[in-house]
């Protein structure tokens, strides 16, 4: 069997699936840690990605990468963006922590 089919074989005994089980199996995430950020985000009832990244398990820029090879969607480089400092200002906090919160991401 090779790497990546015996880590396929292990995150599968685990229960886990999606980004949860790419994520382990791209080494960007411990096992046990993406199982404590699992059972963590389900009782914040919050995303497990906000868990991982706020509980230092993994890097948010990792996941987004990650997220991208998974799902198959490009990943779009906010930093290669020359943005006008005015225009972002006119998005409150409020409303991006609004709905970074209520996403519900696996």
């Amino acid at each position: 069997m090779n790497d990546n089919a015996s880590l396929a074989a292990g995150a599968n005994r685990s229960g886990l699936g999606g980004l949860p089980q790419r994520l382990v199996q791209d080494g960007v995430v411990e096992e046990t840690a993406m199982l404590d950020a699992l059972s963590a985000a389900r009782e914040r009832k919050t995303s497990v990605v906000t868990q991982l990244v706020a509980g230092g398990a993994a890097q948010a820029r990792d996941i987004a990468v990650a997220a991208s090879n998974e799902f198959g969607v490009p990943l779009f480089d906010l930093d290669a963006v020359n943005l006008e400092l005015d225009s972002v200002r006119l998005v409150s906090e409020k409303l991006i922590a609004k709905h970074r919160e209520t996403r519900n991401w696996p």
